[in-house]
């Protein structure tokens, strides 16, 4: 079983992926203020407790969780 980029480190996004925040209520997306998170928390924050400290832009929920996900799906073309 091949394993996505994981959630738990702050360390390195990996190259084709960006890190969203997602409100699980109104299903809002945002790129992750990563750089924000790291210098206001540290490195060794734990993810999960950053999300939870974190408000839906939209609906203003704190329910909101962190995904990686692919920048462009395999074989799309990307615009430039």
């Amino acid at each position: 079983m091949t394993r996505g980029p994981g959630l738990w480190s702050w360390a390195i996004t990996p190259r084709g992926f960006v890190r969203m925040a997602v409100c699980r209520k109104c299903h809002h997306m945002a790129p992750l203020p990563v750089r924000e998170l790291v210098r206001r928390f540290g490195q060794q924050y734990p993810v999960a407790l950053a999300m939870k400290r974190l408000r839906c832009e939209s609906c203003r929920e704190r329910d909101v969780e962190a995904q990686i996900i692919p920048l462009c799906e395999p074989g799309c073309r990307r615009r430039r």
